[in-house]
């Protein structure tokens, strides 16, 4: 299934649409997140829950991180969360789940994600 398309958004990348419960991605790589502190979600719809995971879709949980809804489906908001990264080199998962009295599918649009801080230059 392809849930990648264009965004109304500004930046005018390709966004996933229509994420639901259960649904993840897996971020490009192994990633050190050292020095990093938070995550910034640039997403558009209903609330939902965004979980960090390291190494695999159910492995040890980094952090779980509610995303308020931003009343439609094309209004794209950016949410930033403090992060407390793992140590060391790790594959990264996104994993989706329902928000406490939402709805378990299609809750929200993801345009992109992008991590914050000093990083490994420091």
């Amino acid at each position: 299934m392809n849930l990648a398309q264009m965004t109304s958004d500004a930046s005018g990348l390709t966004g996933t649409t229509s994420l639901g419960s259960g649904n993840w991605i897996r971020l490009n790589g192994s990633l050190n997140l050292v020095n990093i502190d938070s995550i910034t979600f640039r997403t558009a719809g209903r609330a939902g829950i965004a979980e960090l995971r390291q190494d695999a879709v159910d492995g040890p949980l980094v952090g779980s991180f509610t995303i308020p809804g931003t009343g439609g489906t094309t209004t794209y908001a950016s949410h930033t969360v403090s992060l407390t990264p793992p140590a060391g080199l790790h594959d990264l998962f996104l994993v989706f789940r329902q928000a406490p009295g939402g709805p378990g599918n299609n809750f929200f649009n993801l345009n992109w994600v992008e991590f914050g801080g000093a990083g490994v230059g420091t």
